[in-house]
């Protein structure tokens, strides 16, 4: 954040930070809610809700791998 502010102006270069983070966020978390509701609907199925719980638990195993190799 310091990097991107101007010590001249600090609550306006703060403004136009938060301005352009909303601009980014809101679009990203409004796509990132819908494919959720989308995926509610496709995991409503038991099987299909097991099958990703169990990928999901292979991913996050998966990402341990660079801290114990």
């Amino acid at each position: 954040m310091a990097l991107y502010t101007d010590p001249a102006r600090p609550f306006f270069s703060v403004a136009i930070i938060a301005g352009v983070f909303t601009l980014v966020n809101l679009p990203c978390v409004s796509l990132w809610a819908a494919f959720g509701q989308g995926l509610r609907g496709f995991l409503a199925d038991p099987a299909r809700l097991k099958w990703f719980n169990i990928a999901m638990g292979v991913a996050l195993a998966a990402t341990l791998w660079p801290m114990l190799a």
